[in-house]
């Protein structure tokens, strides 16, 4: 689990945010600020999580549907609907989630691994998780939420 966010305190701050119902985290370095779904342009021959690009300040940022990413079924958008806009590996990315959290600290030592199970590239984007009083926090690694070199050979970056 890294943790970019951690103080001396060992203490990490995690953005979060819903899909289907369930509670989502990530480094809340990694999140550059929070949109309202807007019009977006598909990409030909682009992977099926990738719902397109938008236009930001002059800017082609392409957003990724984390439920298509996670294996969860799509669903309409709603009120609730947000764009997450992310820096992975020198690349702003937009994920569009079902609704916003909060930030939440935790001490590193509440972090778990997560279950080992066989899977796909789903599970390896979950980096660990957090036992809160409300539920579960599944922590995402956002180094494994996209490839960028398939986003960039996509989009002609």
């Amino acid at each position: 689990m890294q943790t970019g966010s951690t103080g001396l305190s060992g203490v990490i701050q995690f953005g979060t945010f819903y899909l289907d119902g369930q509670l989502f985290g990530v480094d809340i370095l990694k999140m550059r600020e929070i949109l309202l779904p807007q019009d977006m342009t598909r990409v030909p021959r682009a992977g099926q999580e990738m719902e397109g690009v938008i236009n930001l300040r002059g800017l082609v940022i392409p957003v990724v549907s984390l439920r298509a990413r996670l294996g969860i079924p799509r669903r309409p958008y709603d009120k609730r609907t947000r764009i997450i806009n992310m820096e992975i590996n020198g690349m702003v990315v937009g994920f569009l989630v079902d609704s916003i959290g909060h930030v939440h600290s935790y001490a590193v030592s509440d972090i778990k691994e997560p279950p080992s199970l066989y899977g796909g590239a789903e599970i390896e984007a979950i980096s660990g998780m957090v036992i809160t009083e409300a539920g579960m926090l599944v922590v995402l690694d956002t180094a494994h939420l996209v490839c960028t070199d398939s986003l960039r050979q996509a989009l002609d970056y």
